[in-house]
């Protein structure tokens, strides 16, 4: 399988410390490429039925698994953009993500605390959208 962010490094098998997990990771770019459910095990029963929301956009990213266009979109209760496929449900996560996504899932969290990470509604999310677009679309070029 390809990398999704080099595209033409070849991604290698890694098993997980103490998980029947093998990931698939990029020798250059450091990213991760977890299967459909393999990033819910490994995080312990994380958002299982992970689905991309209906505002994901289309990341210009294909899926190592099955070649299909990448949608990327935020991380539930997290401000971290991750791609995924709508075909195989893999998740590819770039270098920094995994860290930050299992940081945000260790902190304790109380109603009040879930709030301030899930994305904001109306023009104030719109604008956050607008500006992780802007540097997603940067890191391309």
């Amino acid at each position: 399988m390809k990398c999704p962010t080099c595209q033409f490094v070849e991604l290698v098998e890694r098993g997980v410390a103490s998980q029947p997990v093998k990931l698939d990771l990029c020798p250059e770019c450091k990213g991760i490429w977890f299967d459909g459910g393999e990033l819910a095990r490994v995080l312990g029963g994380s958002a299982t039925d992970l689905d991309i929301p209906h505002d994901a956009r289309p990341s210009r990213r294909f899926c190592p698994r099955c070649t299909e266009l990448l949608y990327a979109f935020a991380y539930p209760q997290t401000y971290v953009t991750v791609d995924m496929c709508r075909a195989c449900k893999g998740l590819w996560l770039d270098a920094k993500e995994f860290p930050q996504i299992k940081l945000a899932r260790q902190q304790p969290r109380s109603p009040a605390r879930r709030e301030e990470r899930d994305q904001p509604p109306g023009i104030k999310g719109a604008l956050l959208r607008m500006i992780d677009e802007s540097i997603e679309s940067l890191k391309l070029w």
